[in-house]
């Protein structure tokens, strides 16, 4: 929805080995947005989780959104980066009156090279 949004993930894909310490690698890197309301519980299982971490980085917040995941809830705040595990059950409610938005950046060990 925002041009510069797309402009910064643009910018981190591009400059990912500067950003990243030797030895790790990106995967998918997107912004999300939850606008005010509930989501509901999913549980990702595709092989590509067993593969990679997911950290979440809120950008816009809202102090009244949650995210439970497992047995976890948290609130994360502007600028705190936070591993989460897709693995898990979770769910999302947003009670605020604002969308929160955030940047999800999966990313793991480079693989060695054959």
């Amino acid at each position: 929805k925002w041009v510069e949004l797309s402009n910064l993930r643009s910018e981190i894909a591009r400059r990912a080995d500067a950003l990243l310490p030797p030895g790790i690698e990106f995967g998918r890197i997107y912004f999300e947005m939850f606008d005010p309301g509930e989501y509901d519980w999913r549980r990702e299982m595709m092989p590509y989780f067993d593969r990679w971490t997911r950290a979440i980085l809120p950008v816009r917040t809202n102090p009244a959104t949650l995210f439970i995941y497992g047995t976890e809830t948290l609130s994360p705040g502007q600028g705190w980066l936070t591993l989460v595990s897709p693995k898990l059950p979770h769910a999302a409610i947003n009670m605020g009156d604002n969308s929160l938005v955030m940047l999800v950046l999966d990313f793991r060990k480079k693989e060695a090279a054959e």
